[in-house]
């Protein structure tokens, strides 16, 4: 399903998929010139539809098999889509023409994440390894490259999962994983240089944290994350240097609030989407929410 807002009004509620079956893993993203991009995934195949600023609607395109899509897109309007079957793969849409379906990571990945820079710098992480411990990788391909070789973000022994990634033009990059049993959410710096900093983990953790969204600039980092203290509420905490500002219960309602989608920020703002059955049922709640420190 999609609504858009316009000003203060927010429009119909739109069915995009509409067919008998199954359709899950929704995901959007907005490219310059104000086209939007749905990606979402049934019948274990992933489809793809754009609204132009018209209002226009494409037809559904089958980009292949898999689940679990992500996408996103650059200053150029450039379309990237990737997902996982088997391994990891991408397809670009470059104006109207859509490249083939392009492996990058071969063999178990699971719960891909995205982030694209406006260059169209791609930098991807999943989880990979055994059904007993999982480890985060780490993906990067430049603008009009190839892919480099996948780095182990965590090295660990434990259960890492549900990782996201945040990545900036100039190489420097932001990656956060749950660690499944440890109640503690883990993240790693990759400098512009190419080398990474230590691991090292989100304080103030008191519940059972279940992923998290990462991002950063310059000496700033921010974490939002889900977290299950008296009930499950989303939170945000930034640190700036090597100080962590306050933890910030975004949601705060008396129900279950549950986090699926990556928020975004802009100009000092977070703009979020959550899932909350504080009537009884469960509905989707939107806030925009300034940022302190």
């Amino acid at each position: 399903m999609y609504r858009e807002r316009v000003g203060d009004a927010w429009g119909e509620i739109l069915n995009l998929s509409d067919t008998p079956g199954y359709s899950d893993d929704p995901q959007v993203a907005i490219d310059v010139q104000g086209n939007v991009h749905v990606v979402w995934e049934e019948s274990w195949h992933i489809y793809y539809r754009m609204k132009d600023p018209s209002g226009h609607w494409s037809p559904p395109r089958d980009l292949g098999p898999g689940s679990l899509p992500q996408i996103g897109t650059d200053v150029q309007g450039n379309v990237y889509v990737i997902w996982e079957h088997m391994g990891l793969w991408l397809r670009e849409k470059t104006g109207n023409s859509w490249s083939e379906r392009v492996g990058f990571a071969h063999g178990w990945a699971d719960n891909p994440a995205l982030s694209v820079t406006p260059d169209g710098h791609l930098y991807a992480v999943a989880e990979g390894g055994h059904s007993y411990t999982r480890d985060i990788y780490f993906y990067e391909r430049p603008p009009g490259g190839e892919w480099f070789p996948y780095f182990n973000v965590t090295q660990n022994t434990s259960y890492c999962w549900a990782a996201s990634v945040f990545g900036l033009p100039n190489g420097r990059a932001y990656v956060s994983w749950t660690e499944h049993g440890m109640n503690r959410i883990g993240y790693r710096v990759r400098n512009a240089d190419g080398t990474w900093e230590d691991v090292d983990t989100l304080p103030g953790i008191q519940g059972g944290p279940f992923g998290s969204f990462i991002f950063g600039s310059g000496d700033t980092l921010l974490i939002v994350w889900n977290e299950k203290q008296e009930n499950w509420e989303v939170y945000y905490r930034m640190k700036i240097g090597d100080q962590w500002g306050k933890i910030v219960n975004v949601t705060n309602t008396p129900g279950e609030s549950f986090l699926g989608k990556p928020p975004k920020v802009r100009n000092g703002v977070l703009y979020v989407v959550w899932s909350d059955n504080s009537d009884g049922f469960f509905d989707i709640f939107y806030d925009e929410v300034p940022l302190h420190f």
